[in-house]
């Protein structure tokens, strides 16, 4: 991807966002919140950015530490049509693909 096509924000979510990223499209969306709110607060937010095909990559969905962020993302898989697959890392990692426009 390259640097150019990367920005990290730092901080607590949702007070984090940068006014420039509202009116964006993301293609890859890599959440490592760990806490129930800021993670569902960023399912909420960056879902309906995702370009179709895209990817979110949910840090320790299943690592058995963070509890929260299970919590937000069970609630958030609940409400849209894919599945999430889960990775075989330490860190529980679980990734939705966007469905592609009809």
């Amino acid at each position: 991807m390259g640097e150019d096509s990367v920005t990290f924000v730092p901080g607590y979510f949702p007070d984090s966002i940068p006014q420039t990223l509202l009116a964006q499209e993301f293609a890859i969306v890599h959440l490592d919140c760990d806490l129930y709110e800021p993670f569902k607060a960023s399912l909420a937010f960056f879902y309906p950015r995702l370009s179709p095909g895209g990817m979110m990559i949910f840090h320790d969905y299943s690592s058995g530490y963070f509890d929260g962020a299970k919590k937000a993302v069970d609630e958030f898989a609940a409400t849209i049509p894919e599945q999430l697959a889960l990775m075989p890392d330490k860190s529980g990692t679980a990734i939705p693909r966007k469905n592609r426009a009809a």
